[in-house]
């Protein structure tokens, strides 16, 4: 499947980001992070079709949870092991 742009075909990509396994990192927010990805030269002739993010919502802070809320990415809730 391929997405027209101004006469341009942009191929579809997917970010899918374990925020548990691949923290983020110390001093930055979920926002920035998720601004930097976007940013990066893998998404150049590429058009975002999903940016998901998992993580166990019981244990983020409300802070990292806004900040995905503000990327407008799609979170995806998985159960963290017990203690």
């Amino acid at each position: 499947m391929q997405l027209q742009t101004n006469g341009t075909f942009l191929r579809p990509l997917g970010v899918f980001w374990d925020i548990e396994n691949c923290n983020i990192p110390r001093g930055k927010s979920a926002l920035a992070v998720c601004e930097k990805i976007r940013s990066e030269d893998f998404f150049q002739g590429h058009s975002e079709i999903q940016f998901a993010v998992v993580c166990d919502a019981t244990k983020e802070s409300a802070i990292v949870l806004d900040d995905l809320h503000k990327a407008q990415v799609s979170l995806l809730h998985g159960y963290g092991k017990g203690p």
